[in-house]
């Protein structure tokens, strides 16, 4: 085998699945043969409908087309270079690595900082979904969150739901919200007992949700610009409001009313904070979440609502766009072409 296959967006609303030759591997290089893929349905539908907002920004020579699209993938180290000593062949790995059936990835000489063997134990397709995981724990490193907190994550898309259960594991007392009653009867199944369909419902039912108590901090996960103020209106007075949803667009902010008045601070949790923060922060993160997936602290199985061939890869994508309300989780399965 020596043609890999690899998902491109030609442009908008386009998805083609080509081919291209799998180069001669170095020898500080592995190949891993590609079992599952994870779509983002954040960053990859925002690439794959043309409204990220890199794709009009000449600085970002990154989010342009054609695009190759992916960073979650799972499978099997198939060759492995005469200098790796860390992979042995037909080991079963997690690589931040785009939707192909094979990809090579280097090694780092002091830190595997792209590939991640699986603990003990793993299930394969609930591996696929540990970056996304550690993407949302980047708001719990913006958070300062406390033991006890009352924290309300707005949206059950799979960031929000991954948010919700890492808040939990760090002893807060944490509101599901989100208008899709499917997506709160997700967050029930993977141990939100608290889920409302709107911070109206939320308000009505304060006491019996927190005890009495307010909403020390939120957690924006859903990236719709105008929720940043519903944000602000329900924390409580010096609250923390963290921006964990990447926004597509702009914005107006009352901040008399909801920043200076009650002092609230509001802060961004994009995912490239945790390389800024300290060295190799990301790949700690990967490999803890892999570990709590695998001992099943982190629940993942009822977020995989849909497998799919790889050769199926626009329906794919046009599932997550149009058929939001009963889909959170979407694999390629790179074993079916």
């Amino acid at each position: 085998m020596n043609q890999s296959r690899k998902i491109v967006f030609p442009g908008p609303y386009e998805v083609s699945l080509s081919q291209a030759l799998i180069p001669d591997l170095a020898p500080n290089q592995i190949r891993v043969k590609s079992t599952f893929s994870l779509i983002s349905p954040g960053t990859e539908l925002a690439l794959f409908t043309g409204t990220h907002t890199g794709i009009a920004n000449p600085d970002n020579n990154w989010a342009k087309y054609p695009f190759e699209p992916g960073y979650a993938t799972v499978g099997i180290v198939e060759a492995i270079g005469a200098n790796v000593a860390e992979f042995d062949v037909g080991q079963h790995v997690f690589a931040i690595a785009p939707h192909a059936s094979h990809n090579v990835m280097t090694i780092d000489e002091d830190q595997l900082t792209t590939v991640f063997a699986l603990p003990a134990g793993s299930k394969t397709e609930h591996a696929a979904f540990a970056r996304l995981a550690a993407i949302s724990a980047t708001s719990i490193l913006q958070a300062n969150v406390e033991y006890g907190d009352v924290v309300a994550i707005l949206g059950m898309g799979l960031i929000g739901q991954f948010a919700a259960q890492l808040y939990a594991l760090h002893g807060a007392q944490v509101i599901a919200v989100d208008p899709v009653q499917q997506r709160l009867q997700i967050a029930q199944q993977v141990g939100i007992p608290s889920a409302v369909e709107s911070i109206q419902a939320w308000s009505a039912s304060d006491t019996k949700l927190s005890s009495g108590k307010v909403v020390d901090l939120v957690v924006e996960a859903t990236g719709i610009p105008d929720m940043v103020n519903s944000a602000l209106e329900l924390v409580k007075p010096l609250g923390k409001v963290v921006l964990l949803g990447s926004p597509r667009g702009t914005a107006t902010i009352k901040t008399y009313e909801h920043i200076h008045c009650k002092g609230i601070q509001l802060t961004g949790a994009h995912e490239n904070l945790q390389n800024v923060t300290g060295t190799h922060i990301r790949s700690r993160y990967i490999r803890h979440m892999l570990e709590l997936i695998a001992k099943g602290k982190l629940q993942v199985e009822p977020l995989l609502t849909h497998t799919l061939p790889a050769g199926e890869a626009q329906a794919a994508y046009e599932l997550l766009l149009n058929a939001k309300e009963s889909t959170l989780g979407v694999l390629l399965d790179w074993g079916q072409s």
